[in-house]
């Protein structure tokens, strides 16, 4: 099923983050939504940071920490988006990450961490420049490069597919959930 959802995110902020979510009712595939910021007359992608490779679905939250899974609320799926959203704000005024992040691959932290966000490894509570910058920029950086693409399957882009922004612009049809749920890729959440 797709469940189209509005949240108002903060008081008085202009734009309303809207999140095209496709629940599969199958256990072989996992829910996946999709964030957009909207106005009256735009719609703008919420991303690329913590997104999935390679369709920019949200990554809200690291699935193997428990924080949510298939059957849970699904009110509780969607506050954790619009906390996912706020995180984004956040990012965009004030230049760096809110709270913890799961970031596992050195070529991701380097590029994407600024020094005082968490680290986003298994070691919660430190900054990145307490904890893993040092070994990550020791390290050759075409190699750590080289082990993400391998990781991304070669998908280095993270948008939402053209069938999912077409809907946001049209607000017809959304496209068979085979289409966006049906993947080989399957990647940890940034």
């Amino acid at each position: 099923m797709w469940l189209l959802t509005e949240s108002t995110v903060l008081a008085g902020l202009e734009k309303t983050a809207t999140f095209l979510t496709a629940i599969p009712f199958s256990a072989k595939y996992t829910q996946k939504s999709w964030g957009f910021w909207t106005t009256p007359v735009y719609w703008d992608w919420i991303g690329p940071r913590h997104t999935n490779f390679p369709d920019g679905s949200v990554c809200a939250f690291d699935p193997s920490d428990g924080t949510w899974k298939a059957g849970d609320s699904l009110i509780t799926l969607l506050d954790l988006y619009t906390l996912w959203a706020l995180r984004h704000e956040h990012l965009k005024i004030l230049g760096r990450w809110p709270g913890r992040q799961a970031v596992p691959h050195v070529y991701e932290r380097m590029s994407e961490l600024k020094s005082d966000e968490l680290c986003g490894c298994n070691q919660y509570g430190k900054r990145y420049t307490d904890c893993c910058h040092s070994h990550d920029i020791s390290r050759p950086l075409g190699e750590s490069f080289f082990q993400f693409l391998k990781f991304t399957q070669g998908h280095l882009d993270r948008s939402p597919p053209q069938a999912i922004c077409d809907f946001m612009k049209h607000r017809h049809t959304p496209p068979p959930l085979q289409d966006v749920l049906h993947s080989s890729f399957s990647a940890s959440p940034t």
